[in-house]
């Protein structure tokens, strides 16, 4: 039988002979982490393009009978959007909504806006990365809402001649995917980010109506001084209504491939999963200027 000095002998010759290969194992598999391999988004199911949508029988703008069609367990997307953009004034990527066939610009009372965010650290420094803009009309004058990133700070605004906002405390970092949203309710302007309420600002009144403007995905607008977002953007949402904390959170936890969490309110629904269609409904289709699309996005995307 052998003795402890014996087998704590053979387990040193043991080491010593296969340790090398051990330490090498780990000093690969430590890469491979570090490079996303096993990100747990690797090896989840991916929804393709259009794989869920919202059926409105009745038609784009209708309520009665609307639903959830297709796969839409909140599947993370196969791509999202990304913005090359310039850090300079000139916008040279978005997604514009025509006004003509939006109603999104005429929403007035109560309004969410939320979507997911991962900035380049070349834009993370400017001052206005918008994320989604309705805020112009014909003459320069400012009417609407935004959600936008400024110097790192979320901000959601309301126009109604004159400003009127919340801007977070919050810095975000670049590389790192985050879900923003703004509402208000008529009375206050909230943000969240990753679900918690961050903090308000009171305005009551209505929201202004843009008089010939239409969405933006990304930008500010399509004018030489208007200003963009960059970096990777996905599952941009718009309702007509002020969701609440609990409903935020809860879009929050369903993760980047959220679905709209209410149906009945949802006006706009831009996944940006390949292609810049809206699934809501209403068919708002973006229009895409500068916008490519990758499947290689998980790095700084941490499952909620």
């Amino acid at each position: 039988m052998q003795g402890k000095h014996g087998k704590l002998q053979s387990a040193m010759e043991y080491l010593m002979t296969y340790g090398w290969a051990v330490l090498l194992i780990g000093v690969i598999l430590g890469a491979l982490f570090e490079l996303g391999l096993f990100n747990p988004t690797s090896f989840s199911a991916k929804a393709t393009p259009g794989s869920c949508s919202i059926y409105r029988p009745n038609g784009p703008g209708t309520t009665q009978f609307i639903k959830k069609q297709g796969i839409c367990n909140n599947e993370i997307p196969q791509y999202v959007a990304v913005k090359k953009g310039s850090s300079g004034a000139a916008v040279s990527s978005y997604i514009s909504v025509a006004p003509s066939t939006s109603n999104i610009s005429k929403i007035q009372n109560a309004v969410t806006v939320s979507a997911w965010v991962n900035i380049d650290p070349s834009f993370l420094s400017n001052v206005y990365n918008y994320v989604f803009s309705n805020s112009r009309d014909c003459c320069g004058f400012y009417n609407g809402f935004d959600l936008y990133v400024a110097t790192g700070n979320p901000v959601f605004d309301i126009w109604n001649t004159n400003k009127y906002a919340y801007t977070s405390s919050v810095k975000l970092s670049s590389n790192t995917w985050y879900m923003l949203a703004g509402t208000f309710d008529g009375s206050l302007i909230k943000v969240y980010i990753n679900g918690n309420y961050i903090g308000s600002a009171a305005y009551s009144g209505s929201i202004g109506v843009p008089s010939s403007y239409g969405s933006y995905l990304g930008a500010m607008g399509a004018g030489p001084t208007a200003y963009e977002f960059g970096g990777k953007l996905s599952n941009v949402q718009v309702y007509d209504t002020s969701l609440s904390a609990n409903e935020i959170k809860s879009l929050y936890v369903a993760g980047i491939g959220a679905a709209p969490i209410d149906i009945q309110h949802i006006m706009g629904w831009w996944p940006l999963n390949g292609n810049a269609n809206d699934y809501s409904g209403n068919n708002y289709d973006g229009v895409p200027n500068g916008i490519s699309y990758t499947s290689n996005w998980e790095s700084g995307y941490n499952i909620p």
